[in-house]
């Protein structure tokens, strides 16, 4: 005989956002598409060995965040070696007037220094837009390498540091040019 299974949503698997996140900590819940359960567990969903990054409210680099999983998006390395991810995710709401916007990210794999690996869109309610350009080496990299990435705007994290298994992520500071215009959605491109 047959016996129905459910097949766990990722949603099922992530936690519940934390009573102590702030309004101001972007609620990503609708846009994960990856989590950070180790794998080998028996989630059908992708998950990557971010050991370091436990879900739920992380400081990284001084900046709170609400880190419960990860929004993955493509490129050619990670559609051959991972299957396949969207290229963007579109329409993150923020809908606040904010002075500066904090991103923590990273790559899974390695690029020529300098190229443009992604990028965040940041849409004004006024229509105006500015982005905020992921270059390899310059201001994100490799999560399993280590870095020593620090400009003005970008700091390299290692939260797990040994030998063989650095992971790195990288919080990178957006100063909002137009601060009593509020933000109404970031888009998220590779």
């Amino acid at each position: 005989s047959r016996r129905n299974v459910r097949v766990p949503l990722l949603s099922d698997l992530l936690p519940k956002r934390d009573a102590q996140a702030q309004s101001s900590q972007v609620d990503l819940s609708r846009f994960y598409n990856m989590s950070t359960i180790p794998p080998g567990s028996s989630s059908p969903w992708p998950s990557l060995k971010l050991t370091f990054l436990l879900p739920g409210l992380r400081n990284c680099g001084g900046v709170d965040f609400d880190a419960r999983g990860i929004i993955a998006l493509s490129s050619p390395e990670v559609r051959y070696q991972c299957g396949s991810f969207p290229e963007q995710v579109l329409g993150i709401p923020v809908s606040s007037p904010c002075r500066r916007i904090h991103f923590l990210h990273s790559a899974l794999f390695t690029d020529a220094p300098g190229s443009e690996i992604g990028r965040f869109v940041i849409h004004f309610l006024s229509g105006e837009r500015s982005e905020v350009p992921l270059r390899f080496e310059v201001n994100t990299g490799a999560y399993w390498l280590r870095s020593g990435v620090k400009t003005a705007d970008t700091l390299a994290v290692s939260l797990h540091e040994t030998q063989d298994d650095p992971q790195t992520l990288f919080v990178t500071h957006w100063n909002n040019p137009h601060p009593g215009v509020p933000v109404v959605m970031i888009d998220f491109v590779s």
